[in-house]
């Protein structure tokens, strides 16, 4: 005799395609969330920003490869 369970039988199955539940579709934006303003600005009239020294380094793939022996 096979004793494997009947899926349409679970108490959920309603929850899921098998019950006449939607289909999920991974990935799909069903809510915007997110905008993107584009602001008219002219590069001359922006101020110059003065950040002072930095305290980092900028490293190539080489470079850090030697550094850290890989």
């Amino acid at each position: 005799m096979d004793f494997k369970y009947d899926i349409l039988k679970h108490p959920n199955v309603a929850l899921t395609t098998d019950g006449k539940e939607k289909p999920y579709k991974h990935g799909e934006v069903t809510i915007p969330h997110s905008s993107i303003s584009v602001l008219a600005i002219d590069p001359d009239e922006v101020e110059e920003s003065n950040y002072g020294e930095t305290t980092y380094e900028l490293l190539s793939d080489e470079d850090f490869e030697v550094d850290n022996n890989f």
